[in-house]
């Protein structure tokens, strides 16, 4: 079922200002996985980083903080990214930690809460040997096989006005920002500010003049971000923006349908005391109760969410969380200003794992531009070795700027991530909403608004397995059903059970169920094989021959008598 629905224009705009599907010019930026394990860069729980993101925070007073998980893939040194803002916000360095957190504990799961069986199945039966009579199995499906019963399906800012005067673009500030070179300007026509931004290095496509003129007629201002000719580190990193406003932004997709991809999803994430909803978009939800392929891996939920918001034009979005800011999430980090003064390479990145730094791949391109590894060895290995060894035996980096490395760290990694945790612990109420979209769908930019009367949304989906036995079925062959609230759906038909396939199937062609035996066999099967002679047996059965025997006595007394 699809519930879509636009809810009224209540208390909370969220007008257009800008989110994660801002232009830029590519797509994602995706980091080389880790190689080599036992240090800072091995594997662990995956991170999606497929899509836009964004995190937006209201605050009481009227400010509102976001964060843009900024999406490129390309030449570094070509890189540049502008979207639009009602007022001049104030730049800073965010982290890819609160995306993380956020995603790892408001993501979608499918769990099978409940295991139960329904009814009373067959007895598999015992099966010998169809030449020596020995016992094949016990019967006993749980205790005799290895691969167990039939487990079911798998689941698994207002920055001062103090322009520059002269000329059509009014430029609000300007100046480095972590590795970017960052500029907040304005003006009434696109052509000028793409002119501007092309004579000040920022290599934009000329296609995006027609939108971006959009938001100049609607008075917004620009940012626009590009990576400084003097970055050590290339990396990009999130960015953040704060700005003094009675109005909360939304994506503008009317820009982001230059650079995007079909059916690009888009992430949101809104912090503040209640439930944010789409107040221009529909509301729609992804009828899970009947597809039990969730469940099982078949279907996949990005698929089913694709497909919902395509029944109302591509303009909706799907409530994966609503409800109270998760707990345990940690984003704090010590300061590494100390380090500053660490000569050792070795004990430099061994005190960072100590105090909680991960392998990320921020943290690989700055340890690669102030520390670099080795001429001929991969940088993963290499700081991996370090972490539990020493320059001796890892060898000496290229050079090595403790100094650089502490400030660059802290500027980067410790700063950011301690503002983001301040962020989450401020707000009591989290909401995820996400949507995936045509470049031909995003012809209206969505807003949001606060509506608290809306209900929780978990993002944990339960489900029982029920296993449906009766005498027709053995009970790792029995049906399967995956019951979903009140709607019960077959994952397993079963097997019908068959005492001869059991046997056959179980232990191989040379056993069979009791009635199947060769006489002999049988014989020993019973445990009426005494080694004697058989003669005189009927069919192989012991009574019969022990009826033989007794004729051949009564003949001997016969002879006897007649003596």
């Amino acid at each position: 079922m699809v519930r879509a629905t636009t809810p009224g224009m209540t208390r909370l705009f969220l007008s257009c200002l800008l989110g994660a599907a801002a232009l830029t010019l590519g797509f994602a930026l995706t980091p080389s996985p880790a190689e080599a394990c036992g240090g800072f860069f091995c594997s662990r729980s995956p991170v999606d980083q497929s899509g836009e993101a964004i995190v937006y925070a209201k605050e009481p007073d009227g400010t509102l903080t976001m964060s843009v998980r900024i999406q490129y893939e390309g030449d570094d040194d070509a890189f540049a990214w502008i979207l639009p803002a009602p007022v001049p916000p104030t730049i800073s360095v965010g982290t890819e930690a609160i995306f993380t957190a956020l995603d790892q504990r408001t993501r979608q799961q499918f769990d099978i809460s409940e295991f139960r069986t329904e009814g009373t199945c067959r007895t598999p039966p015992t099966c010998y040997d169809t030449m020596s009579g020995e016992v094949c199995g016990s019967g006993d499906w749980y205790a005799e096989t290895d691969d167990g019963y039939y487990p079911g399906p798998a689941f698994d800012a207002a920055a001062a006005a103090d322009a520059s005067a002269g000329g059509p673009v009014t430029v609000y500030s300007q100046g480095p920002v972590g590795p970017f070179e960052t500029v907040v300007l304005g003006a009434t026509s696109a052509a000028d500010v793409l002119e501007w931004l092309g004579d000040n290095g920022y290599d934009l496509p000329a296609e995006s003049e027609e939108p971006l003129q959009a938001y100049a007629d609607a008075g917004h201002v620009f940012v626009a971000l590009k990576l400084a000719t003097s970055a050590t580190s290339r990396f990009i990193q999130p960015i953040t923006l704060t700005m003094e406003t009675d109005e909360v932004g939304c994506l503008p997709l009317r820009l982001t349908r230059i650079a995007a991809t079909t059916d690009m999803p888009i992430t949101t994430y809104f912090l503040g005391g209640e439930r944010v909803v789409p107040s221009n978009y529909s509301m729609v939800r992804v009828d899970v109760e009947n597809i039990p392929g969730l469940w099982t891996g078949e279907r996949r939920w990005s698929g089913e969410v694709g497909a919902v918001v395509d029944t109302v034009g591509g303009q909706g979005f799907v409530t994966e969380y609503a409800g109270d800011t998760p707990e345990g999430i940690s984003l704090t980090l010590p300061s590494v200003a100390d380090l500053a003064t660490e000569s050792d390479p070795a004990r430099f990145l061994m005190e960072l794992q100590v105090r909680g730094f991960s392998g990320t791949a921020s943290l690989l391109a700055a340890l690669e531009a102030f520390m670099p590894p080795p001429v001929g060895q991969e940088a993963q290995d290499y700081y991996n070795c370090l972490t539990f060894g020493s320059v001796a035996s890892c060898g000496a980096p290229t050079s090595f700027d403790p100094a650089g490395l502490a400030a660059h760290l802290q500027e980067s990694e410790v700063d950011p991530r301690n503002a983001m945790q301040a962020l989450v612990d401020r707000h009591t109420y989290l909401t995820r909403m996400t949507t995936a979209m045509d470049p031909d769908e995003m012809t209206v930019d969505p807003l949001f608004m606060v509506d608290g009367s809306m209900p929780d949304v978990s993002n944990v989906h339960e489900a029982a397995e029920v296993r449906r036995c009766s005498a027709d079925y053995y009970e790792n062959q029995a049906p399967l059903d995956l019951v979903i609230g009140d709607t019960a759906h077959r994952t397993y038909e079963g097997v019908p059970a068959s005492d001869r396939a059991w046997c056959s199937s179980r232990w191989g062609s040379h056993c069979a169920e009791l009635a199947d035996l060769p006489p002999a066999a049988r014989d020993r099967a019973l445990g009426e094989d005494d080694g004697l002679c058989t003669v005189g047996r009927v069919g192989g059965s012991r009574s019969a021959g022990v009826v033989g025997f007794g004729l051949l006595l009564a003949a001997l007394v016969l002879v006897r008598r007649r003596r």
